[in-house]
């Protein structure tokens, strides 16, 4: 609560102001899509051999320096109310709690580096705290489509572009706290003829076709990898086992449907706004049935007979 009412201090379009272009997840609305957006249409207007770049931090968001995200905030003058509540807060470790399968706490430790568990002001923390090294290398490398989800930050260039992203990104963000997961940062060369030799020579695997990122796929033709569709799939059948659970006999008719309405339907919002809808007829004609079928399962109406049309 407490983080809320500080935040409130801070405007939308300050914040707006600050993070701009480079961090989309604070003071953008819809930032994530807008960074899918960007990201594809640099693959398709870009030069034939675009390639993406989808670094991944190892345990970020628990790893940040909090000497580095107070000092981040008082870069700015209108975020500087926050500091003294950001001290209060940060200032001293935190106790996390290791549970077995049961919740049975095991153990306990401290922790004095990282953003707090559920903190809502996490995203502007960490946005603060990485804000300078992202813009360095928006600044070493303008030729790149750089963007920016907290610590997803993906980038569309050519290899030896985005080799160099690599090295500027990974020595930017070590004082931070950050380390570059290598295991887990990947290239994707969208498209489906096989990738050119210097895709290798940035240093992290290489995955052909398409490839999730930010939550959506993304390549010159989305759905041609085997791991983006049945990862899609996944998606789906995710939604499929919450509309089976609003179906319970023991959970009351109205509250199934507000279940359905608040969180049923926006659950695929997201995909229907970054994929076209060509890509996305198949599972979203499932998810209409499904919930349907779901809804008057629920009230006990009469479904549809098939091959008649709906009243």
């Amino acid at each position: 609560m407490a983080s809320l009412y500080a935040l409130d201090m801070i405007s939308k379009t300050e914040l707006a102001e600050i993070f701009g272009s480079t961090q989309l997840a604070v003071g953008t609305p819809g930032g994530a899509e807008k960074a899918v957006h960007l990201l594809q249409a640099a693959m398709e207007s870009g030069p034939a051999d675009s390639c993406l770049l989808a670094p991944d931090f190892k345990n970020a968001f628990g790893s940040v320096r909090r000497t580095k995200i107070m000092d981040g905030i008082l870069q700015h003058d209108a975020l500087k109310p926050l500091y003294r509540y950001s001290h209060w807060l940060l200032s001293r470790p935190s106790t996390l709690v290791l549970q077995d399968p049961s919740c049975k706490v095991v153990s306990t430790f401290l922790c004095a580096e990282g953003i707090r568990q559920g903190c809502v002001a996490g995203p502007l923390f960490f946005g603060a705290a990485t804000l300078g090294a992202y813009k360095e290398v928006q600044r070493a490398c303008p030729e790149v489509t750089f963007t920016s989800i907290l610590d997803d930050c993906p980038s569309v260039g050519t290899a030896v572009q985005l080799r160099k992203v690599a090295e500027v990104l990974e020595r930017e963000t070590a004082p931070l706290g950050l380390v570059l997961n290598r295991d887990k940062t990947r290239v994707l060369w969208p498209r489906t003829s096989a990738a050119p030799a210097d895709t290798a020579h940035i240093g992290f695997p290489v995955v052909t076709g398409s490839m999730v990122v930010l939550g959506t796929p993304l390549g010159m033709s989305r759905l041609s990898n085997a791991g983006t569709s049945r990862k899609l799939h996944e998606t789906l059948q995710e939604h499929l086992d919450f509309f089976a659970a609003l179906q319970h006999p023991l959970m009351p008719a109205q509250t199934a449907l507000h279940l359905a309405r608040a969180s049923g339907l926006p659950r695929v919002n997201y995909l229907s706004r970054t994929m076209a809808p060509s890509e996305l007829t198949p599972l979203l004609t499932v998810f209409d049935e499904t919930l349907l079928d779901a809804v008057l399962t629920k009230l006990k109406l009469p479904k549809p007979i098939a091959g008649q049309p709906e009243p």
